[in-house]
């Protein structure tokens, strides 16, 4: 969900603010280049007036990242020692919760429901066992999701290098409520019963 309110993690980044042009493996991807050519009218088309049909276009962005990330798998990873050792680092210094997050992202893919619903109880459960076998079973598909959050965090660096250049500080929110998925992962620490926020008002045509 594009919502900073309506957010699964209170850690991992969005990848619809992802800037394509800017991710060195789309650009080195002949195939990256081919999906977004073949989808290249989607973001234009997602757009009316000033509204934006996120949707369509966090799909689109998808598309090409998993084009990016077969690249980077393929001819950067162990190869490029300087890239590789980046995203080693970033797995390494963000292990507390990058983790987490993949396995979460991976699991919901596949159950399509919330992790309560899920079928498999010891996912849902997070028995070891059943965790250390799904780690085992969709590792590429884990290691995706690594990348996109290490893309996302090279790009906030860049953005905040830039802005101290400019001399603008930049300060983050702190997620106080998270999406109930967030629990999944941290069940000593959220308080499931407790709900806050503005709803909608039903007297207005545009809420």
């Amino acid at each position: 969900d594009p919502s900073p309110y309506f957010t699964i993690s209170a850690f991992a980044g969005n990848p619809l603010y992802i800037a394509l042009r800017q991710v060195p493996e789309v650009q080195a991807s002949t195939r990256a280049q081919e999906v977004w050519r073949e989808l290249q009218s989607v973001p234009e088309q997602s757009r009316t007036g000033l509204r934006v049909d996120y949707p369509p276009v966090l799909r689109f962005k998808q598309a090409v990242l998993e084009a990016a990330y077969a690249h980077f798998r393929d001819q950067v990873l162990g190869k490029d020692a300087k890239r590789t050792q980046k995203f080693e680092i970033f797995r390494k210094e963000n292990a507390y919760w990058l983790d987490n997050y993949t396995v979460f992202r991976s699991i919901s893919k596949a159950e399509q429901a919330g992790w309560r619903n899920w079928k498999d109880h010891g996912l849902r459960d997070r028995e070891p066992a059943a965790l250390e076998k799904w780690r085992g079973e969709h590792h590429d598909e884990i290691q995706f999701y690594q990348y996109v959050q290490f893309l996302f965090d090279e790009q906030l660096k860049s953005v905040r290098r830039y802005a101290h250049q400019k001399n603008i500080r930049l300060t983050g929110d702190m997620p106080g409520y998270v999406d109930g998925d967030a629990s999944w992962a941290y069940p000593e620490a959220i308080d499931t019963g407790f709900t806050s926020g503005a709803q909608a008002d039903r007297y207005s045509v545009i809420g």
